[in-house]
Parts: C-alpha cells; structure tokens; sequence
C-alpha cells in the first residue's frame, strides 16, 4: 500500500508513537492525588509547556481538546459575543474547514476569494473599516487550506487585526507540522488551532491556543481541567505524542519533500493534468490534480485499486464523496467534481512518487481518448 492522504492524517512518526505507547501502559489520571496521578500530572504539563513554548506563550495559554475541530468550535463559540452580550462581527474565509464554517454565528460575513484561493483583503478592509473599534471583531481563517494547500496572506491578515482592533483566530492545522514558520510580530488578540495527528501523533488530541485565556466558555463542563475551560479527563498518550510530533517536524527537512511534489506535479502536467493553485504559495506537500473529463471518484477508484490511497478532498466529512467547496468558492466549480487530493506524508520516497505516476498513467490516457472522441 501506498499512502499519500496525509492531510487527512499524517504518517505516525515513531518517536510520538513510543512515547504514547508509554504513557499508554500507566494508569495515573493526571487530576488525581497519589503518585501515579502526580507522575501522568507532569507528563500532561511537560507536553503543554512545550508546545506552548513554540508559540511563546504561557503554558495557561494552552487549551487541550479532543482535536483541532473542537478548538475551532470552541474559540467561535467563546467569541461570537462580547462580554456585555453584543453581537460580535464575525468574518471568516470561504475555504475554511467544516469545523470554523458549521459553527459560525447566523450574523457571519463570509471573505470571499479569488481563482487562485487568495482572499479578498480589500472586501475584508472595507468591511472592518465601517465598525467601531469598541466592537473588536473576530476574523477567522485558515493558514492553509486543507485540500489545495494554499496559504493564507497571513501577515496582511495580521496588520488588519492590528489595525481595526480584531481578534485573528489562524486553523494551523495543516501548517505548523509542515514548515511553515510563526510570525514574530503577532497582534495582541490571537489564537491557533493545532491538531495531533496531522502533524504525526495520534486521534484525539489537539490544542487551542489563545493569547487571552479568560475570554473562553467552556463547551463541556465538568471536572475542573484545564483551568475549567474544557472538562474531561485528558488523552494524556496522545497529547503527549502531539507535543513530540510537532517538536520533530520542525527539524523536517520539507525542501526534500516539496522537490518530490514538484516532480509529481510536472510529470502530471505533461500527461495532460492540471495543478489547482500551481501559481500560488502553498504547503510543500500537497497537490490538487484535475483529470479534465474523469470524475474524482473514478480517480480515487482507480488509485484505490493500484495500491494507493489519496482522497478528492477534506477527510473530515465523514467519508462522504461530493464536489469540492473548496474549487466551488474558488469559483473553479466545473473543476471541482475532477480533482484528487495527493499530500505526501513525512516519510514519502521517490519510489512511493513514481509508484503513483505508473498509476496516473492510464488514467490520463483514459482521459485524453475521452475528450477527443468529444471533440474538445
């Protein structure tokens, strides 16, 4: 098997892995008094340091959840009112992950984007120039998304928080395992979402970070952890995995791997394939491929049966088989039922890339037979 849908979830990294397994054999809850409880509290604390350390903050700063859909659920429930009650305007972009865009206040403005993914900053400054600075608007979006691998202008995104006194909340879920580097000169309010898995630790663990820990209401009440902004006892294996996971891919080399992805996307090219967002900045490891005139499910059919798994989208739509939001926001909808997701995991090698060319192949035949015998 060959395995190439690491956005949807990352290689394991072993290390991340061992430690989990670990953790795994203890049975200390992190909240309770006697020494096994004191030892799984250190293990607990110790993963949050960490990665509270690699956004230089405070480790109070940092709120464990179930995973990067629940942070982001958490950081829009907590801020889509003031804290007098009023309405808060809430602006987030239209390519952003179901977990931001399935749990939007009703009164959101959504930023549209332009062919290439990039959002429209000049709608967005308009639009936060006709509010007050008292109303500290939320601005919502992705560092990069999740099927094409575009980034987000993530330092124009800054300089408007900053400037119209906004709250910049970034979904760095596919971002922060892949080399992409935090900025230095952050706005006051801000916060980030990571996930575990995506980064080469396990389910079920992911981490809000938020510069203004008091602003949080807790979804899930109950038990008094984390600092009573999010109750039930901790996955302590798999967070400690997710705190390993991301300390080892910062020493990653992602150049190696975006050479692999370039080679894959030209080899593509040249039998007839197209490259959704080629123009643009974007994650080294992933690439949206459009089959002009054979469907993304006969695609992901046919690589299915060579051995090799990839996907037409995010994995986080309970494995169903729809058109791209994605390329439909993008204004690409004609393209969006013919794409195939390819992100390479950590770990990918040249044989795993010409693997998956042999298989494209006869796909890109298929699909040149089929448009000339149309005429097109």
């Amino acid at each position: 098997m060959i395995y190439l849908d690491a956005n949807a979830s990352e290689v394991p990294r072993p290390h991340a892995v061992e430690l989990a397994y670990k953790l795994a054999l203890g049975a200390g809850n992190p909240a309770s008094v006697h020494q096994a409880g004191k030892e799984a509290k250190r293990h607990l604390e110790k993963a949050r340091e960490e990665i509270a350390s690699f956004f230089a903050v405070g480790s109070k700063e940092c709120i464990f959840t179930s995973g990067a859909s629940e942070a982001n659920a958490l950081i829009l429930k907590s801020l889509e009112k003031t804290q007098s009650g009023v309405e808060r305007p809430c602006f987030v972009g239209a390519t952003e992950h179901p977990s931001l865009l399935a749990n939007l206040p009703e009164w959101a403005k959504i930023i549209p984007v332009d062919q290439s993914g990039q959002h429209d900053l000049q709608w967005l400054e308009g639009e936060l120039s006709a509010l007050k600075p008292e109303q500290s608007p939320l601005i919502a979006v992705m560092v990069a998304n999740n099927e094409t691998g575009i980034y987000s202008d993530v330092t124009a995104f800054i300089a408007l928080a900053k400037l119209f006194n906004a709250f910049l909340h970034l979904d760095g879920v596919q971002a922060f395992g892949r080399g992409w580097a935090l900025p230095k000169d952050l706005p006051p309010k801000i916060s980030f979402s990571l996930s575990g898995h995506k980064m080469g630790g396990l389910p079920g663990a992911g981490a809000l970070i938020v510069s203004e820990e008091h602003v949080i209401s807790p979804m899930i009440i109950g038990g008094g952890q984390e600092g009573g902004k999010r109750g039930g006892t901790p996955a302590l294996p798999a967070i400690a995995a997710m705190a390993e996971a991301l300390k080892e891919a910062q020493t990653q080399n992602w150049q190696d791997i975006e050479g692999l992805r370039n080679e894959l996307e030209e080899a593509v090219q040249a039998m007839g394939g197209e490259v959704i967002g080629k123009d643009v900045a974007r994650l080294p490891n992933v690439s949206s491929l459009r089959l002009n005139g054979i469907s993304s499910q006969a695609q992901l059919m046919a690589m299915d049966m060579s051995g090799i798994c990839v996907s037409a989208g995010s994995a986080c739509a309970s494995g169903k088989m729809s058109a791209s939001s994605v390329l439909k926001a993008m204004g690409l909808a004609e393209r969006a039922g013919q794409v195939m997701r390819v992100s390479l995991p950590w770990n990918v090698t040249q044989r795993e890339i010409e693997f998956f060319l042999n298989a494209y192949r006869p796909l890109a035949r298929r699909a040149k037979t089929k448009l000339q015998a149309e005429g097109r």
